[in-house]
């Protein structure tokens, strides 16, 4: 599911078994992530850092950032992430 509302863009990512998203960078934009579901791991470079959400919980990428998605454990998740 995805809405766009001016500059900002929000999508649903549900990651499954085992599964987790591509590595990603905006030069121009930030992600703020939300764990709506499960344990996610957001896991960046340059330099490497980990940020692990439970429900509830959000963070934010800044722009330049190469960072991808996971759940924790291999673990199902899903996450609201706004583009802005």
């Amino acid at each position: 599911m995805a809405s766009q509302a001016g500059r900002q863009k929000t999508h649903q990512l549900s990651i499954g078994k085992g599964q987790w998203s591509r590595w990603c960078c905006y030069n121009t934009n930030s992600d703020t992530i939300f764990c709506m579901n499960g344990t996610v791991s957001i896991k960046t470079r340059d330099p490497e850092s980990e940020v692990v959400l439970g429900p509830g919980e959000s963070t934010a990428i800044p722009s330049g950032r190469i960072h991808y998605i996971t759940g924790v454990d291999a673990q199902p998740c899903q996450c609201m992430i706004v583009h802005e």
